[in-house]
């Protein structure tokens, strides 16, 4: 049960983040507290509180094997989903650093216009990047 809690605790925000980014609220500050809130509780939620269930998973002589395999696969998992998130929060705090640079407001539920979006470097790039796309 403490590994399902432990793999479970992003959850809500993962959920959230993704039902705005459909909805076209991509940059908004709801979708980035909502991904923020994911990184991190994903992080401390998988690192602090997972090592401990895994611990306690594979010190317990009443586990089965499978089980012991399985807390301990989805640990290392976590690490390699946690060394994709740290390059993809890295690219976010980049994005927010410069948008505030830039004096560019972000609103609850209101997403930035284009015009807005144009005067970011990080949004013209990922256009360029689209536009090579065959």
């Amino acid at each position: 049960m403490m590994g399902l809690f432990v793999a479970e605790v992003p959850n809500p925000a993962m959920h959230m983040r993704s039902m705005l980014r459909l909805a076209g609220k991509r940059y908004t500050k709801a979708y980035e507290v909502a991904e923020y809130a994911y990184f991190t509780s994903f992080f401390f939620g998988r690192m602090f509180c997972g090592h401990h269930a895994v611990f306690q998973t594979i010190t317990c002589d009443l586990a089965p094997l499978f089980t012991k395999f399985v807390s301990v696969f989805i640990l290392v998992q976590s690490y390699v989903f946690l060394y994709r998130m740290y390059f993809i929060f890295g690219g976010r705090v980049k994005e927010t650093t410069e948008r505030k640079q830039k004096g560019i407001k972000i609103h609850w539920f209101e997403p930035l216009s284009k015009k807005e979006l144009e005067k970011c470097d990080f949004f013209t790039k990922k256009n360029k990047l689209v536009e090579k796309l065959p």
